[in-house]
C-alpha cells in the first residue's frame, strides 16, 4: 500500500485507531479490525470470577463488573491503562437509535442503482377504493384486509409526480400519501435489518482505547459502546415472531386488468421482524422499524439529531419499547431470535467492511459480504432471496459503514440527544 493512502485511511477510520510508527503498515496490511465484545452479563466478576446475581459495573469504562471493592481496587492496577471516562465513550442507546432507523429508511430509499423492480401496486393504477372507512374484504380463507386492486401499468416515476393519477379515489392527499409510504415499507425489513445492525458492530464495537503514543496520527483513540441507562449494551440482533395488530391494519393485493391474475398479501403480521438489545443487567429492549406498512405509522424526526443522509432521511419509522412497560401499544412475541453482534460468522466477516483504495478491492469486498449477508438473511427469513437483494444489502451496509465511520471520526455522537416527545409524530 503507498504511504500516500495512510492519511485517507486514518481520516475515515479514526474511530478505529491504527497504531503508531513501525506498527502502522502492519497493522492496515493485515486488515487487523476485530470485534471487541462487550460484557455479557454483570453476573461474573471480572477479577475473581465470582458467580452472583448481579454486580457493579465500572463507572469510568463499562467494560468490568466486580464483586466488591476489594477486587476493583487489586484490579485497579491493571485495569487503570484501559479505564476512563475519556478513553470510552458511552453512547445512550435513545439517543442513537434515530441513526439506525434512518439507516433502515436509507435502505429503502435508494437502491444504489440496483435492478430491482418497484412494489407492484406502485408500478399500476389503483382501481378500487381502499379508503380508511370503506368497509373491509374478506379473502378465500375467511380472513379480513384491506384490499388494494390495481390494473394498467403506470411507471413508478410517474407515480411519484402524479400521486393522484395513481389513486384517484383516495379520500385526500394525506391519505394517499399514507398508503404510498405503508406500501414502500413493506420490502427489505429483514435486509435493512441486517445492513444496519452490520454496520453498526463493524464501526462502533471494533473500537478500542489507544494512547496518543501509539497511534498513526497522535491523537488518542477511544472505544465507542451503547449503553441503556447505567447498564451497557450486552448483545443485539433479529427477533422473529408476531405482532398484535387489527385486520384494518393488513393490507393485500390484487390485479384487476383483463387476462391477468395475481394475489399477494402485504406485510405478515404473524411474520414480523424487529431488532432486540439487551443489556449486561437483563433489560430486554424492541426496536421496530417495520410497523409503519401495518399501519402503526410513528416517526422520528432524524433531521433533529444532526443525521443528514444523501438522499436525505427526514424522518424515519420508529417504534421502541423497554420490555418491563405495561400495557404496550403493540404487543410483540418472539419465537425465535438471531444475534447479530455475537455471530461468529458476522464478526469474521467484519474486516471486508475495511475501507477500499481502488475499485477491484471493493468489489471483491462486494462478493464476500454479497454471500455472507445473503446468507444471514435467508437464515433468519428462512427463505432464499434474490441475487440482488443480497447485492443492495452489502452495497448499504458497505455505504452506512462509511456514514458510520465518518460521524464517529468526528465525534458527532456526543452531540445527539435522547429521543423525546417531540421528535416523534405520527404520519
Amino acid at each position: 500500500m503507498h504511504p500516500a493512502n495512510l492519511e485517507y485511511l486514518g481520516a475515515t477510520g479514526d474511530a478505529r485507531g491504527f497504531i503508531n510508527s513501525t506498527k502502522a503498515m502492519d497493522i492496515i496490511m493485515n486488515d487487523n479490525r476485530k470485534v471487541q465484545l462487550p460484557l455479557s452479563d454483570l453476573k461474573t466478576c471480572s477479577r475473581c470470577g465470582r458467580r452472583g446475581e448481579r454486580f457493579s459495573v465500572c463507572g469510568g469504562c463499562g467494560e468490568k463488573a466486580y464483586c466488591g471493592e476489594s477486587c476493583q481496587a487489586a484490579d485497579w492496577e491493571t485495569h487503570k491503562k484501559q479505564c476512563g471516562k475519556d478513553r470510552t465513550h458511552r453512547i445512550e442507546l435513545l439517543a442513537f437509535i434515530p441513526m439506525i432507523a434512518a439507516l433502515m429508511e436509507w435502505y429503502r430509499r435508494d437502491d444504489i442503482g440496483s435492478d430491482l423492480p418497484a412494489h407492484p401496486a406502485l408500478s399500476h393504477k389503483i382501481t378500487n377504493s381502499p379508503n380508511p372507512d370503506a368497509p373491509l374484504d374478506q379473502l378465500f380463507d375467511g380472513s379480513s384486509t384491506r384490499l388494494v386492486k390495481f390494473g394498467a401499468p403506470m411507471s413508478p416515476k410517474k407515480v411519484l409526480e402524479n400521486p393522484e393519477k395513481w389513486w384517484p379515489t383516495a379520500s385526500n392527499d394525506q391519505v394517499r400519501n399514507k398508503l404510498m409510504r405503508r406500501i414502500e415499507c413493506e420490502r427489505f425489513l429483514v435486509p435493512s435489518i441486517v445492513s444496519a445492525l452490520v454496520a453498526l458492530m463493524a464501526e462502533m464495537y471494533t473500537t478500542k482505547y489507544l494512547p496518543a503514543r501509539d497511534t498513526f496520527l497522535n491523537k488518542m483513540k477511544r472505544r465507542i459502546r451503547l449503553k441503556y441507562l447505567n447498564s451497557p449494551i450486552a448483545d443485539f440482533g433479529i427477533a422473529k415472531g408476531s405482532v398484535d395488530v387489527k385486520p384494518e391494519d393488513t393490507l393485500a393485493y390484487e390485479e384487476t386488468d383483463p387476462g391477468m391474475c395475481m394475489f399477494m398479501r402485504g406485510l405478515d403480521p404473524a411474520n414480523h421482524y424487529w431488532i432486540y438489545f439487551t443489556t449486561a443487567s437483563g433489560e430486554e429492549l424492541i426496536l421496530d422499524c417495520g410497523l409503519y406498512a401495518l399501519n402503526y405509522c410513528q416517526v422520528v424526526n432524524t433531521e433533529r439529531h444532526g443525521l443528514e443522509l444523501d438522499p436525505p432521511i427526514r424522518d424515519a419509522p420508529f417504534y421502541f419499547q423497554d420490555r418491563s412497560e405495561h400495557n404496550p401499544p403493540i404487543a410483540h412475541h418472539e419465537k425465535e431470535r438471531f444475534s447479530v453482534l455475537r455471530d461468529f460468522d458476522l464478526q469474521e466477516d467484519i474486516e471486508w467492511t475495511q475501507t477500499a483504495t481502488n475499485h477491484q478491492e471493493w468489489q471483491r469486498k462486494m462478493d464476500v459480504l454479497t454471500k455472507s449477508l445473503g446468507e444471514f438473511v435467508e437464515r433468519v427469513q428462512g427463505n432464499r432471496i434474490m441475487k440482488e437483494v443480497k447485492q443492495l444489502t452489502a452495497a448499504r451496509c458497505l455505504a452506512s459503514v462509511n456514514a458510520l465511520a465518518i460521524r464517529f471520526a468526528q465525534r458527532q455522537y456526543l452531540g445527539y440527544t435522547m429521543v423525546s416527545e417531540s421528535d416523534v409524530e405520527t404520519k
